[in-house]
């Protein structure tokens, strides 16, 4: 298995591991150990001065919508990733990653997550664009982070990634 770009140490320890597939129109994260998984709309909702107000389906909802001081960015509906869409894009995916988690008062400890995009970026992906997904899974709190391109990988091959060698099969 070759990884386009890694960052962090692959440390066995604490903390979720999670393949997240983005595409125009979904988002859907998998946490890989407790096979759970979970898919809303790549949308946030931003106010005037650039804050995430609300993610996800929930943020085509908001009143502030209807007042006109808020609107719809949605990150991935472009073919590349734009450095102020990234932060709309940290708040969808921790919003995620949140989702899954069974105690919802501990900090999130993510020990790997492996960014999966599914659609049509620049092939193979540009720089710009590997620094981007790489930076919103690290602003979700990845400790260490993939960026993958090819077939949609197993649990056992995003598992086995951030596994110490002497764990692998």
């Amino acid at each position: 298995m070759k990884f386009i770009q890694g960052s962090g140490s692959s440390t066995f320890g604490p903390g979720g591991v999670y393949y997240v597939r983005v595409a125009p129109d979904a988002i859907v994260v998998r946490d890989v150990r407790r096979r759970r998984e979970i898919g809303d709309v790549p949308q946030a909702a931003v106010d005037a001065a650039g804050r995430v107000v609300a993610v996800g389906r929930e943020a085509g909802e908001q009143p502030l919508l209807a007042a006109g001081s808020a609107a719809i960015r949605s990150p991935f509906a472009r073919s590349t990733l734009a450095g102020e869409d990234v932060d709309a894009a940290v708040a969808i995916l921790k919003h995620l990653v949140r989702g899954l988690r069974r105690v919802t008062w501990l900090p999130v400890m993510i020990r790997g997550m492996i960014v999966h995009p599914d659609f049509a970026f620049a092939d193979p992906l540009t720089t710009e664009e590997r620094d981007a997904f790489l930076a919103m899974a690290r602003g979700a709190g990845a400790r260490t982070v993939h960026v993958w391109e090819g077939r949609a990988l197993t649990d056992d091959e995003v598992f086995e990634a951030f596994a110490p060698p002497a764990y692998r099969l």
